[in-house]
């Protein structure tokens, strides 16, 4: 447990507990994994070797973050600014040094969604543009803002209505419990009734147990009846279809005529002229004699 007091101006003065605070937080949402790695020998600070330790490892890990990502864009790092922390040189670490992890925190837990603006370079060509980057960034930073609050407002929206949503479904689900348990405790009361009439109607029963395989035996059959209902329906039902598709060709004629299609397609020659040449006439007309006589 360390009682550090953060504020803007902690670190006018040097500040050594403030900012071995600050630099261990940071580096551990950088990665929190690798920070254990590197300061498991060294935190938390409890005496002088272990401090030494500290500033050692802070010193190396920022050299390694200016050497693999130039886009770090962090200042010189010299032993001596973590034996004094304070004043500007150290501010203007902790400013660079924040942006870059709250960029990776970002770009790593956002994923695509995650929106950076690219940090402008400022150099003697574009010097005079430095105000409008200035106004680019800020604009950028404002419609970012913009559309974070729209989606935080959607999800709320969202989450508010599947909770309602949740809610009606539980009290469904409730509703239906009571009717599902109502109709058990109906059909438990039918067939003790009809247990119990039938123990009344048995002029053989001779104790509850022969009344109780009595009515086992009833519903026994009852259940036989049935079976063998569905089977006598099922093979009603096979003769149907098997005499629907055996009669398929029949029924579609039938519903041919029905329909007035009969007489839609036909073959008419009644007015084609036919003419016979009159070399084969005589034949044809032979022909047709000894058909009619």
């Amino acid at each position: 447990m360390h009682f550090v007091s953060c504020c803007r101006d902690m670190f006018v003065l040097p500040n050594k507990k403030g900012m071995e605070v600050v630099m261990h937080f940071l580096f551990n949402r950088l990665d929190s994994h690798l920070c254990y790695e590197e300061f498991r020998d060294c935190w938390p600070v409890l005496d002088k070797k272990q401090e030494q330790q500290f500033r050692k490892t802070c010193a190396s890990w920022l050299s390694r973050i200016t050497k693999e990502n130039k886009e770090a864009r962090l200042p010189r790092i010299v032993a001596s600014l973590f034996l004094s922390p304070g004043g500007d040189r150290f501010y203007d670490l902790l400013v660079h040094f924040s942006n870059y992890v709250l960029t990776s925190v970002a770009r790593r837990e956002g994923g695509r969604f995650a929106r950076i603006p690219p940090t402008p370079s400022v150099n003697s060509i574009n010097f005079t543009l430095t105000p409008v980057m200035a106004k680019a960034v800020v604009c950028h930073s404002v419609r970012e803002r913009q559309r974070f609050l729209d989606s935080s407002q959607k999800l709320v929206s969202a989450q508010q209505e599947w909770t309602a949503f949740a809610s009606e479904l539980t009290r469904e689900y409730r509703a239906l419990s009571r009717a599902v348990k109502e109709q058990e405790q109906k059909m438990e009361a039918y067939i003790s009734s009809q247990r119990d009439k039938l123990l009344a109607g048995s002029s053989h029963a001779r104790n509850v147990s022969s009344g109780s395989r009595s009515a086992d035996f009833y519903l026994e059959t009852a259940r036989k009846q049935r079976a063998n209902k569905l089977q006598q329906v099922r093979k009603y039902w096979e003769a149907v279809e098997s005499f629907c598709k055996n009669h398929s060709a029949e029924r579609q004629v039938v519903q041919a005529i029905l329909d007035g299609n009969a007489q839609k397609h036909r073959t008419d020659a009644a007015d084609i002229e036919v003419q016979v040449p009159s070399v084969l006439l005589p034949q044809c007309q032979q022909h047709l004699e000894k058909i009619t006589s």
